[in-house]
């Protein structure tokens, strides 16, 4: 019971974020399988998406690391970032490889690329 009278409402949320990392580590475990395995171009992933999905991970990474300086937010969001650039990098390679990667997929693997390259140089160069 004593344990129950320390928790408070903030240490729950703090709990239950830390979790929430971790359970989104295994909620991306089935579609990174799926690409892994596939040897056609999966058409019904949107790699436009998921390259915006994987923006806002580097983003909220470096905002953690630089800003919060928290070491649990930053593994949370560092987590994310490794589950969304999983599935643009599978779903890239099977598209390049089954030959269905338009100009349009390009141009955004480019920006992507580029805001990546630009945003792991740290926040003085942002």
């Amino acid at each position: 019971m004593k344990i129950l009278a320390i928790l408070t409402f903030e240490h729950s949320l703090i709990i239950a974020y830390s979790l929430i990392g971790f359970v989104s580590l295994l909620a991306y475990a089935p579609q990174i399988r799926r690409l892994f395995k596939s040897k056609n171009a999966i058409t019904d992933i949107s790699l436009q998406t998921w390259s915006i999905w994987c923006i806002d991970a580097v983003v909220s990474l470096l905002y953690a690391i630089f800003v919060l300086e928290d070491l649990l937010t930053s593994l949370i969001f560092g987590i994310d970032f490794l589950g969304a650039a999983s599935i643009v990098g599978l779903v890239a390679k099977n598209k390049l490889k089954n030959g269905t990667y338009n100009i349009r997929s390009v141009r955004i693997a480019a920006v992507c690329s580029r805001f990546g390259e630009v945003a792991m140089r740290g926040k003085n160069s942002i």
